[in-house]
């Protein structure tokens, strides 16, 4: 009798509980300016590496400069020194291990020692000779390798072994579509740009071998910016010509064979996109500011909150819950994007909702006694784990 009390008692307190709704605000991440580095003129690319921030922006239409910040205190950012380039008018800025690789208009790319961000110096540069109009728009490196992304369609290999010599390699087949990002990874060069995605093996450098390519259907329009976690690809549409198509998912498992998994539509178009782990961080345009989506299950990705913004807003970087980007017309905003539902052990299925499907998830891991079921801590898988549960499900989360 005391035990079909006891079960009656939990049916009761699960029923109570889902139709009471246990309380969760509807935004993972409310977000918040945490701080703010005004630049004094047009931002057009930044990256974040080691508590600094490399502002790269455009005073005139000749002259270009590399800001060095300390964003050790998000709250307060603080200018270390500048670069002034000398004319050139890069386009993209990116920071590996002390150094910080510049490309644009010839020269198409320039080398700066910044291992003592105070003192920023000249170490090479190389410029691409064939066309006058060639430039490159992004920059990424594998060992003593870099490869440019050029507008004409084409991916540039660069032998940086002597980084105050530059030697340009033998390119990677062109199909005239544009490169406008590239990302490497596990010796697997992804080149975006145009209405395409593709797949290189770079494990030789000096034979460089096409994996695949995936052809974006007609509705994407432009597609761009990039970013790789695992063999999952993420590809955003910009906001050109009508379309504004949103963030694009691809299963790139065979890269020889990638495959469509989702396309996340966006009506205000996508102008960057960096994904930490199982979360991606999209700046919009048209003033759309900052859209976060849960992307655990790439095929269905969950909006856990947005960040509104006066600014048109460019690159995003983010680090240790720390969103870092470019404010075109001022600099760089910085927000805290720490996902609060993260913090809620009975949102079960982290969709920012407390509901049935966590009851149902909570009960399918305590059956085959998941650790994350353990709710007491005890190490047990019991009675006392669904009391607890009950409980926190109940009170609810911020």
């Amino acid at each position: 009798m005391n035990m079909n009390r006891c079960v009656l008692g939990l049916l009761c307190g699960f029923m109570t509980a889902v139709f009471s709704g246990g309380a969760i605000g509807n935004d993972c991440v409310p977000g918040g300016e945490l701080g703010s580095y005004l630049a004094g003129s047009e931002v057009v690319d930044i990256d974040v590496q080691n508590g600094m921030a490399y502002i790269l922006r455009h005073f005139s239409a000749s002259d270009a400069i590399l800001d060095i910040v300390d964003v050790h205190d998000p709250s307060g950012p603080v200018l270390i020194n500048s670069f002034q380039f000398a004319s050139f008018l890069p386009l993209s800025i990116s920071v590996i291990d002390h150094m910080a690789y510049a490309t644009g208009v010839n020269p198409t790319l320039t080398l700066i020692d910044v291992s003592d961000p105070a003192s920023p110096g000249l170490v090479g540069s190389i410029a691409f000779q064939l066309l006058a109009i060639t430039f490159a728009s992004d920059f990424a490196l594998s060992g003593t390798t870099g490869y440019l992304a050029f507008s004409q369609g084409e991916v540039l290999p660069v032998d940086l072994a002597d980084p105050a010599n530059p030697v340009f390699m033998v390119g990677l087949p062109a199909d005239g579509a544009d490169v406008i990002e590239v990302v490497v990874l596990d010796n697997k060069l992804y080149a975006s740009g145009d209405d395409r995605l593709k797949i290189f093996d770079i494990s030789n450098p000096a034979n460089i071998v096409p994996l695949g390519t995936f052809v974006f259907p007609a509705e994407a329009g432009y597609v761009g910016g990039l970013d790789v976690v695992g063999t999952t690809v993420f590809v955003n549409g910009f906001s050109i010509n009508g379309f504004n198509s949103g963030l694009w998912i691809i299963d790139a498992s065979d890269p020889t064979s990638p495959q469509l998994l989702n396309n996340f539509p966006e009506p205000l178009g996508v102008e960057s996109v960096d994904v930490v782990g199982s979360t991606a961080y999209l700046t919009l345009d048209n003033l759309g500011g900052l859209l976060i989506l849960d992307v655990t299950d790439p095929t269905n990705p969950a909006t856990l909150g947005s960040i509104g913004s006066v600014e048109q807003l460019g690159r995003v970087v983010v680090l240790d819950d720390v969103a870092y980007v470019a404010a075109s017309g001022t600099g760089m905003s910085i927000f805290d994007v720490h996902n609060q539902c993260a913090d809620c052990p009975p949102d079960m299925n982290q969709d920012g909702a407390l509901d049935f499907f966590d009851i149902a998830a909570f009960l399918t891991a305590l059956s085959s006694q998941q650790p994350a079921s353990d709710f007491n801590g005890d190490g047990g898988f019991d009675f006392f784990d669904i009391v607890a549960f009950l409980g926190a499900f109940s009170a609810g989360c911020p």
